[in-house]
């Protein structure tokens, strides 16, 4: 210890050297056990945020309150999708750590949205139209042999050219003032996204 802060002090950069001098004098003040309890609360301080930090959760955030009737109808699905739908969240279940993240636009730094028109639906980033593609809602047992459910339905977009499917679907749910679109449902590395109908 003493070699190292010794070479420190030496070294060219000498405004280092007050600092580290007292760093030694603190752990000289300190016991053995407690010199290991210091450092067990730091690292384990210093690994929570570093989650945090790189989670980009927002601990005082409060869940959407969804007040109306999801539903997976698709009759109903393509009446209440028309329109403008601003994302507000997304709800991730966090595999290793047990327990559900939230991002929003304020944690990620930026807006995101969907209008649907007919059958054509407008991919939004921070206002800006970045895409446009076709869609529609299909049986996932469709694009494969084993789906989870034989029930289940999902939304397929389609290129606006070509006229083929961009993927293998979406899983859905919606209602008259939200629509969510279950990512978690295939991949682990994605939740729940929420969007609220604006108009």
């Amino acid at each position: 210890m003493k070699k190292f802060f010794f070479r420190l002090c030496t070294s060219e950069r000498k405004g280092l050297c007050t600092a580290s001098n007292n760093t030694a004098q603190f752990f000289k003040t300190l016991s053995m056990s407690k010199q290991f309890q210091f450092l067990v609360v730091f690292f384990l301080s210093m690994l929570i945020l570093q989650c945090t930090k790189k989670l980009g959760e927002d601990s005082s955030y409060v869940p959407v309150n969804i007040t109306c009737t999801l539903t997976k109808n698709v009759d109903s699905a393509r009446i209440l999708i028309q329109g403008k739908w601003n994302w507000v969240q997304e709800e991730r279940a966090i595999q290793r750590g047990g327990y559900i993240a939230y991002f929003t636009p304020h944690t990620e730094g930026h807006t995101e949205g969907l209008k649907f028109n007919k059958d054509t639906v407008f991919f939004i980033k921070n206002d800006v139209i970045l895409d446009t593609s076709k869609f529609d809602f299909r049986p996932y047992s469709e694009f494969s042999n084993y789906p989870p459910d034989p029930n289940l339905i999902v939304i397929v977009y389609y290129n606006i050219h070509s006229g083929n499917s961009n993927s293998g679907g979406t899983p859905f749910k919606i209602c008259k003032d939200y629509f969510i679109l279950q990512f978690q449902f295939f991949d682990d590395n994605r939740g729940d996204f929420t969007y609220k109908k604006i108009n």
